[in-house]
């Protein structure tokens, strides 16, 4: 999961067939815990506490990632990759799975998680008595309210949270995947912008205990916000690969818009599948292409795929329109070469 973030990752590990990354980003944990449980405890117990609960919380970020790639495998879907950090369990950037109902069984897979979670959770802090060490019983309450709120919130509708790949998934069922991934885009919009601003009321309220809250309803905002811009840029290049798809073989391949008119994309796409011997029959006569500059177009749409196979993690977690592409561009520059 995440694939776009493992280049800043360290690989740790191996578990149940999946590569175990960590995020640099996940040294941000424990110096936020030293800090908080500093306060009350001297050094040598601070940094013991703090240890367990990094743990704990990276624990609990894997058991999301990997219900998600257990998921995944049971659908046929390959999926052998795990990231641990910070904001695992609020976001993921993968494609869509085979099939709609696929992308909303997976999706629910995360919240599953951290309902299972809480039952363990309350055991231990109802065990520990009143006079528990501080960090302790403190640790364990939020733990437990932790992944209930992120049981809640992962449900939200709005991607890249899983509420919003079941939404992608649920809409992909009525209509195109476009659609689905252009109308989740803008509810991932709507949601990082609303966490954005009730972080940003919260810390106007001016309460000490929500600082922590609301830093980090901000903070999912933002992130969330570029991943749905980034969904959103997706759509726009599968659809502008299909429509390449459909003239002379990128031929003439059209620049990816800056927005989508979604009724006329879905009416231009029905026509397209429909007739495209008729589409290119219709079109004017162009200048001849020369070799070489056909050569150069191959090259660079070549580049532009394997930019695409960087950001998804491997050309496996291509969609079978872009790995069609890719191979029919390659044997294209191929013939090119071989025939100069």
């Amino acid at each position: 999961m995440h694939h776009r973030a493992i280049g800043a990752a360290v690989p740790v590990a191996r578990v149940f067939g999946a590569d175990v990354f960590v995020h640099w980003s996940m040294t941000v944990v424990p110096l936020a815990l030293l800090a908080l449980i500093g306060r009350s405890l001297p050094a040598p117990e601070a940094i013991g506490w703090t240890a367990f609960w990094t743990l704990a919380y990276s624990v609990l970020v894997w058991t999301h990632e990997m219900a998600h790639v257990w998921a995944a495998r049971r659908l046929g879907v390959p999926a052998g990759v795990v990231l641990i950090s910070p904001f695992g369990p609020l976001g993921h950037d993968d494609p869509p799975t085979a099939s709609p109902r696929g992308e909303m069984l997976c999706a629910l897979a995360g919240p599953a998680v951290h309902a299972l979670w809480i039952g363990p959770a309350w055991i231990a802090f109802a065990m520990a008595p009143a006079d528990a060490v501080a960090p302790w019983r403190v640790g364990t309450e939020v733990f437990l309210l932790g992944n209930a709120a992120l049981a809640v919130l992962n449900l939200l509708p709005f991607y890249p949270l899983d509420g919003g790949r079941f939404l992608r998934g649920a809409i992909a069922a009525r209509t195109s995947v476009q659609r689905a991934e252009i109308w989740s885009a803008y509810a991932g919009y709507a949601g990082a912008i609303a966490m954005g601003l009730a972080g940003l009321a919260m810390l106007l309220s001016g309460g000490a205990s929500s600082v922590a809250w609301a830093l980090l309803l901000i903070a999912v905002g933002i992130v969330n916000l570029m991943s749905a811009q980034r969904l959103l840029f997706t759509a726009q290049f599968l659809t502008t690969s299909r429509q390449a798809a459909h003239a002379d073989l990128l031929r003439e391949r059209p620049a990816a818009p800056d927005f989508l008119d979604e009724d006329a994309l879905s009416e231009g796409l029905d026509a397209a599948l429909a007739s495209p011997g008729k589409e290119r029959e219709a079109k004017p006569e162009t200048r001849p292409e020369s070799s070489a500059a056909r050569r150069r177009r191959l090259q660079e749409r070549i580049d532009v795929l394997l930019d695409r196979i960087n950001e998804v993690g491997g050309i496996e977690n291509l969609t079978a329109e872009e790995r069609s592409e890719l191979d029919a561009a390659s044997e294209g520059l191929r013939s090119e070469t071989t025939g100069s």
